[in-house]
């Protein structure tokens, strides 16, 4: 986070799910202890949700993607909106990784 904001962390397990063309990647906060060497002063968020990726094909039969997103953050504070704008990108990157494992294993076959 900028300055004058505290990092977050964020401790989350993750479940992925493939089945007839969808991806569904579920995720949720844990309190596990992690252990970096050092004290740092981080803030623990919390959060919860699905992704949910699949196949799809356009009017000129094309492969497509639609990607639905549910999720709960709580940032352990409060932060400006123009910081979470500015995050979101980071938050998607999930999206991007499930594509290009996707393509990859397509292109395998």
């Amino acid at each position: 986070m900028p300055f004058p904001l505290n990092s977050r962390e964020w401790v989350a397990r993750q479940i992925w799910k493939s089945e007839q063309g969808k991806v569904f990647i579920a995720f949720e906060s844990t309190d596990d202890k992690v252990d970096y060497g050092m004290s740092l002063r981080k803030v623990r968020g919390l959060v919860r949700g699905v992704y949910c990726i699949e196949q799809i094909a356009d009017r000129r039969g094309e492969n497509q993607s639609r990607v639905t997103i549910v999720q709960r953050i709580d940032a352990g504070g409060v932060i400006p909106t123009w910081v979470m704008d500015k995050k979101i990108p980071d938050a998607l990157s999930v999206v991007q990784s499930a594509f290009t494992q996707k393509t990859q294993k397509t292109q395998k076959t």
